[in-house]
């Protein structure tokens, strides 16, 4: 099954978050969900005719202004000032194209 996405959203969508940087790295993480990374954590895949990369959004932090991601496979914690939680506060429904 597929859709037609609004092509124009979808791109502000990735523009705001691009490139992805990270300004501190957490190891050794054993609770995610403290970081919004566990199971309501939004989920972003991204493919490419080379590669495939999903990166998992957590809470955003106001006091810092940073939120949290996580990279698939990877046990650290990242934090980025790009606003990542502001960028995906999108339903399915309204990225589809209705005209």
């Amino acid at each position: 099954h597929s859709l037609k996405l609004q092509q124009g959203l979808v791109t502000g969508m990735l523009e705001k978050c691009t490139p992805l940087v990270s300004c501190q790295k957490i190891d050794n993480v054993t609770d995610y969900d403290q970081y919004g990374l566990g199971e309501s954590a939004k989920t972003v895949t991204i493919r490419t005719e080379d590669a495939e990369y999903t990166v998992y959004v957590g809470n955003y932090n106001s006091i810092t202004a940073a939120c949290y991601f996580k990279m698939e496979g990877d046990t650290s914690v990242y934090v980025t000032t790009s606003p990542l939680g502001g960028s995906f506060n999108k339903t399915v429904e309204d990225l589809i194209e209705t005209t």
